[in-house]
């Protein structure tokens, strides 16, 4: 992944959403994203660290929910490292199930 820093201050591990995604205000539809336009962003996240730093400095004036969100605002270039889907963040009880059935998925492919 970090050969893939060439060119960019920034790369980000993602996958391809394959759901329909809608941009809503207040509960009301206002367009559909296109889905070959929308990927689901992951960790790690990899950047260079002269510019995650100053990112991070001036973080009190953004609203972000990642690294990568902080250095966009900035207007730097971070990259896309397509990655599969099972690589998902665990933040929720569903979440937590649904990460164990991956594992346990892949120790009883790791057992054949």
């Amino acid at each position: 992944m970090a050969a893939r820093l060439d060119g960019f201050d920034g790369v980000v591990l993602a996958a391809a959403a394959v759901d329909t995604v809608k941009e809503a205000e207040a509960g009301i539809i206002k367009k559909t994203l296109p889905r070959d336009r929308v990927w689901l962003a992951q960790t790690p996240q990899l950047f260079r660290f002269d510019v995650l730093k100053k990112a991070h400095d001036g973080a009190a004036d953004f609203a972000a929910t990642d690294d990568a969100a902080l250095v966009e605002l900035m207007g730097r270039r971070v990259a896309i490292f397509p990655n599969e889907r099972d690589n998902f963040k665990v933040t929720t009880e569903t979440d937590l199930k649904m990460a164990e059935a991956v594992l346990s998925a892949r120790r009883a492919g790791d057992s054949q």
